[in-house]
């Protein structure tokens, strides 16, 4: 079972926020002896050209240490629900 990311408007720590629909499974199952695809956090830019994304629910939910922008805290934080 994919990790529990609630759907709703994100913040990224650039300051542009982004509206996530929520964590997609592979539906394929792996051939024997390989790995299962990580679970993948589906989301939209809320300014234009608006592209539908994803990333890994593990690159989303990361610790980000960015000295040139002065932060370091998670990579999104979850603002409201749409």
């Amino acid at each position: 079972m994919a990790e529990q990311i609630p759907s709703g408007i994100y913040r990224h720590f650039k300051g542009k926020t982004y509206a996530v629909y929520g964590v997609a499974e592979d539906a394929t199952n792996p051939a024997e002896g390989e790995l299962p695809n990580p679970p993948l956090v589906v989301y939209r830019q809320d300014y234009e050209p608006y592209k539908l994304c994803y990333r890994t629910v593990r690159d989303f939910t990361e610790v980000v240490d960015r000295p040139e922008h002065g932060y370091k805290g998670p990579r999104f934080v979850y603002i409201r629900s749409c």
